[in-house]
């Protein structure tokens, strides 16, 4: 039997060695010895620079994703917020006007009665023109006017206040003459009617006090 050199029995043992996937090469040695392997070279660079790039992609990703989300809510509010501004501005303007018709409204309904009460005195002197008025005629017509008048405060809530007689009251009275032989602190005459509103006092009614 022909002996085997040293050699081949090498060349055997590395196939074999091959075959199992455990080839004794020097480069796949670690540091440590025999038994210790790792990648060297460039390899291991590029595998630390897959390592070094794998995670932070997905966290730049999420980054992104959420800032979109938040400009868009940022967007929608200011939109909302835009909305509601101009709803409030709308609503301002429309109250605002409303009450100027209000007001409008309420003025032309006083001016409607102090119409009348001209219509009236306007009738009243072209009644004198066409034929002599006597004073009983011209103290009718007189009356009719004053009671038209009248009218028209009592449908605005007007009540007028003749205080003849009663205690004088400085919050619903103004004295411009003083009685000395009267009753103290008494109203003895009423030089003008006094006015009332809902229990507020529109023009307080000129009066003379006695003492």
């Amino acid at each position: 039997m022909k002996e085997r050199s040293h050699a081949e029995d090498q060349a055997d043992l590395q196939a074999r060695s091959d075959k199992r996937g455990h080839a004794p090469s020097a480069e796949m040695k670690g540091p440590g010895g025999a038994g210790e392997r790792g990648p060297t070279g460039a390899g291991a660079e590029n595998t630390r620079d897959l390592e070094d790039t794998r995670d932070p992609l997905p966290a730049h990703t999420e980054m992104e994703s959420a800032l979109a989300r938040a400009e868009a809510r940022a967007a929608e509010l200011e939109d909302r917020w835009l909305r509601l501004a101009a709803d409030f501005e709308n609503f301002r303007k429309r109250a605002a006007r409303e009450e100027r018709q209000a007001a409008a409204r309420s003025a032309d309904t006083a001016l409607t009665a102090v119409i009348r009460v001209v219509d009236d005195l306007e009738r009243a002197v072209e009644a004198a023109r066409e034929k002599p008025a006597t004073a009983e005629s011209l103290r009718e017509g007189l009356e009719l006017v004053l009671a038209h008048a009248r009218a028209a405060l009592a449908d605005r809530g007007v009540e007028v206040v003749n205080p003849l007689g009663a205690r004088f009251d400085p919050a619903e009275h103004e004295a411009v003459l003083r009685n000395p032989g009267g009753e103290p602190n008494t109203v003895t005459r009423v030089i003008a009617h006094g006015y009332r509103r809902g229990g507020r006092v529109i023009r307080p009614a000129q009066v003379e006090v006695g003492g």
